[in-house]
């Protein structure tokens, strides 16, 4: 063990390499993973393109990048579906990409927005209710929102728990925040994918259990933890037979998520109380 103290945790001596030559850490008390140097994400992430998308783009966009971001946010929906009533008034996707998750949330009703910080991918949006900008601590919201999501983006952010302060701070009276995020406990994780903490941007992941230490740390209690085997992310790292697979996923020939208690993914649900 390094004699380090865990920024997750603020545990000492419970520190080691997940991956030495990267210089990312986890915890072997709260199962974090995190990279040694915390960069800032708005350097990496917050891209400005002043050209329009051209023919080219916007076809290969249509026959691709919507139809993975569909496949995700189907199965947001279905998630949500499965752990709450559905009520919601107004929503926020944070990180919404093409704006996928948000045109499903409108089509039911749900006055939902989001925000993305590639002006080439809002230019690309599925929805006209994605919004270019930047989300972290001093980001000013427009509402209350019943549903904030946070939707494979938390563990880009410099400081995740000033991020979850924030946007508790920015829910309705009885507001739930959706989270999709990687799990650091998943064996898939180091004997399948361990290779994309490597690359830029990753800060920090949290474990279920710096999740479950939220209610005590600002009063939001975890209502549920629900993780998924992604088979869609293995084949998407499968270089050899990446076209062919992501056609399998396209035609439902193969499911995207399959519950699995040692899933790489999950989902999960806070509430303030």
């Amino acid at each position: 063990m390094l004699n380090i103290k865990c920024i997750a945790c603020n545990k000492i001596n419970c520190v080691r390499y997940f991956n030495e030559q990267a210089k990312i850490f986890e915890c072997s008390e709260c199962k974090a993973i995190y990279s040694e140097q915390q960069i800032d994400s708005k350097t990496v992430h917050f891209q400005e393109d002043f050209n329009m998308p051209t023919l080219s783009e916007k076809i290969k966009n249509k026959l691709t990048h919507e139809r993975f971001w569909k496949l995700l946010s189907d199965e947001y929906m279905n998630y949500l579906r499965s752990k709450t009533n559905m009520d919601f008034k107004t929503a926020l996707d944070v990180g919404t990409y093409f704006g996928s998750f948000i045109h499903e949330l409108n089509k039911i009703g749900i006055d939902a927005y989001g925000i993305e910080s590639n002006e080439k991918y809002v230019r690309l949006s599925v929805s006209n209710k994605v919004e270019y900008g930047y989300f972290d601590e001093n980001y000013k919201p427009k509402m209350k929102y019943d549903l904030i999501c946070l939707t494979q983006m938390l563990y880009y952010m410099r400081n995740n728990y000033s991020i979850l302060e924030h946007t508790q701070n920015m829910l309705s009276d009885d507001g739930l925040i959706f989270i999709a995020t990687t799990n650091p406990e998943s064996p898939y994780l180091r004997n399948k994918l361990k290779s994309v903490f490597e690359g830029p941007g990753t800060n920090m992941v949290l474990s279920r259990y710096n999740f479950e230490s939220l209610e005590k740390k600002m009063g939001l209690k975890l209502l549920d933890y629900t993780t998924y085997r992604t088979d869609l992310f293995f084949d998407l790292y499968d270089a050899k037979n990446k076209k062919l697979n992501m056609i399998k996923y396209f035609l439902k020939l193969k499911k995207a998520y399959v519950p699995d208690p040692d899933g790489n993914h999950a989902f999960l649900l806070l509430k303030t109380i």
